[in-house]
């Protein structure tokens, strides 16, 4: 079974728009606007993938993915946490 690539910097590999091809030309995380540094601070390339194809559906891979939109998502999940 592969895991292809479901987001990289942010974009499925196909988005061949212009926001996405910047970004993966300077390694961007749209995310939190700023470097990918994904694989460590010290590498030159970051890997970028932010989600990957399973059995199940897309699986996020990198948890700085949770961040977008203002961290709506964490804010989500905390909310449907009881207690």
């Amino acid at each position: 079974m592969t895991f292809p690539i479901v987001e990289i910097f942010g974009y499925p590999p196909d988005n061949d728009s212009a926001k996405a091809e910047e970004c993966r030309a300077h390694y961007w995380c749209p995310f939190l606007d700023k470097r990918c540094t994904k694989g460590g601070h010290d590498i030159d390339i970051p890997l970028g993938t932010c989600s990957v194809a399973s059995r199940y559906g897309p699986v996020v891979t990198c948890p700085k993915r949770f961040y977008a939109d203002g961290h709506a998502l964490i804010r989500e999940v905390a909310a449907a946490i009881p207690g």
